[in-house]
């Protein structure tokens, strides 16, 4: 069994440091509860996913696009509807005449920091596909795995 090596002080320091300063940034575009803010950081050390459930009009998106721009991140939004396909997520094969093969065209889901609206309205096979990614880290295409961002949240 390998040891794991313990963080040096200064690195804990700068740590809770910069994570003080992304709270009190994020809490300036929130009006809800702290908890939201501290879980959202938290997730982010865990690399894990929120998922953000409230009343409308508190502020989710703006929180969450102020996250990324804290974090310089790049940040893409679907909007998910009763009529969307795991295309519209993940991206797919598009034909390239002048080339005469077929490229892999990404989707919104390639991102380092995702928001996912209403997820609940889409059709369960759009519902599976994007949550088979965020939980492997990838999208199959043709044969090809294609990896996500290694930020992906």
């Amino acid at each position: 069994m390998e040891s794991i090596e313990q963080p040096k002080q200064d690195d804990l320091s700068q740590l809770v440091s910069l994570v003080e300063q992304a709270h009190q940034s994020l809490a300036q575009h929130w009006i809800g509860d702290d908890f939201v803010i501290e879980l959202l950081l938290a997730s982010i050390i865990a690399r894990g996913h929120v998922l953000a459930v409230d009343v409308p009009s508190v502020g989710k998106t703006t929180l969450a696009k102020a996250l990324a721009v804290i974090l310089e991140l790049d940040f893409n939004r679907i909007q998910f509807t009763n009529d969307i396909l795991p295309a519209d997520i993940l991206g797919g094969s598009i034909y390239n005449a002048s080339e005469a093969k077929f490229t892999f065209s990404s989707g919104p889901i390639f991102t380092d920091f995702l928001l996912a609206d209403e997820i609940n309205r889409a059709p369960t096979r759009s519902q599976s596909a994007f949550l088979q990614a965020m939980e492997e880290g990838y999208v199959a295409n043709d044969g090809v795995n294609q990896p996500l961002s290694n930020l992906f949240l």
